[in-house]
């Protein structure tokens, strides 16, 4: 049997492993490809607990036919963990199987740098993983007998998930992210209180099915849903200062409409967001505008139609994934009727221009 040993700290899984995996798989007709988790290597350190990448892992290749997940490692966490130890070990573990490490360029032109690399070498045959067009040195292959393999690699990084630059992961990992506060999840979670946290997460999973549906951005959308709320509980004072300071035409608005312009301005400022549409969807989600992007559409309906509010909205959901125009200008009309059914008056000139402009 071949077996494909895939070392790495997997923080977290994203859609370029598994876009390598299948690859791999696929090339060299394995019979198995085996995650290899580390704790942390000598080359880096990784500060998101073993368990919790053990458990995005196993999410993330659940389905996938001949992928496993190797917890040899786990006892090493907080040690220094080396290759050829572990190699070792599968070696005995795995004795009438051909083993093959998996390693991409960056990784195998260094290998003559690891700890007892032509150790490594002897247990299992080195696969280096490269762009198509690239070379590696001919030393390096007929020193360890490296075979090469070539293919696509999505433009992903575990540590552009972990800054909130790309979602290109498993939507079960996406899932595990916002439920136990991991990466940007923590650093949003700080700025609410649980209910607004979940609130605000939900709303961001709404909001990137529905761009998905309407050939949106749904990175764009995610990000809008996870931060439209965070300037919702910013002390009163720090509001009105950044209100008088960034945003004095919105001064008139009724003061339940600030934390809009908050949170944009936060979202700039202390998540970085330069991206203008998700600045303005985030400016407008709470009261809409004459002027509606796509995104801000997206955003609008998502956080009135959030499931967790307790109220039936599927229905609403449905005509929004199907057509976002359509479905916004229905929720638009719902969200008139309830006001008016409750004697409440439009209270700010925004959602009056809204009204006007899309539910003539």
């Amino acid at each position: 049997m071949k077996i494909i040993i895939y070392p790495g700290s997997f923080d977290p899984l994203h859609n370029g492993h598994l876009t390598i995996a299948r690859t791999a798989k696929k090339a060299i007709n394995a019979d198995k490809v085996l995650f290899l988790l580390s704790p942390s290597t000598v080359w880096k350190k990784v500060d998101t607990p073993f368990k919790h990448r053990a458990n995005m892992l196993k999410m993330g290749i659940n389905g996938e036919e001949g992928f496993e997940i190797s917890l040899v490692e786990e006892k090493n966490e907080g040690k220094t963990n080396y290759t050829y130890l572990t190699i070792s070990k599968l070696k005995e573990k795995f004795p009438d199987d051909e083993l093959f490490l998996l390693l991409g360029e960056d990784q195998a032109e260094v290998f003559d740098k690891w700890m007892n690399p032509d150790e490594i070498a002897k247990n299992a045959t080195i696969l280096v993983y490269k762009r198509k067009g690239s070379t590696l040195s001919d030393y390096l292959k007929n020193r360890f007998n490296m075979q090469e393999i070539s293919g696509s690699l999505r433009n992903v990084s575990s540590s552009a998930v972990r800054h909130f630059e790309s979602l290109d992961i498993p939507s079960s990992i996406l899932e595990y992210i916002g439920q136990n506060k991991l990466y940007f999840a923590y650093r949003i979670n700080k700025l609410l209180s649980d209910k607004r946290y979940f609130h605000s997460f939900e709303v961001a999973k709404l909001s990137r099915l529905i761009a998905i549906a309407n050939d949106v951005d749904a990175l764009s959308a995610f990000i809008a849903g996870f931060l439209h709320d965070i300037g919702k509980e910013v002390p009163k004072n720090k509001t009105e200062r950044l209100m008088n300071e960034h945003f004095p035409k919105f001064l008139d608005l009724p003061s339940w409409s600030h934390h809009q312009f908050i949170g944009s301005y936060m979202a700039e400022n202390e998540f970085l967001i330069k991206d203008k549409v998700i600045l303005d969807a985030i400016k407008v989600h709470a009261t809409g505008d004459k002027k509606m992007s796509q995104l801000g559409k997206v955003l609008y309906v998502a956080d009135k139609l959030d499931p967790s509010r307790g109220y039936d909205s599927s229905t609403l959901i449905a005509l929004c994934v199907k057509d976002i125009d359509n479905g916004f200008v229905e929720v638009l009309r719902a969200n008139k009727a309830y006001l008016e059914a409750n004697d409440k008056k439009v209270d700010n000139r925004l959602t009056q221009a809204c009204f006007n402009t899309f539910l003539k």
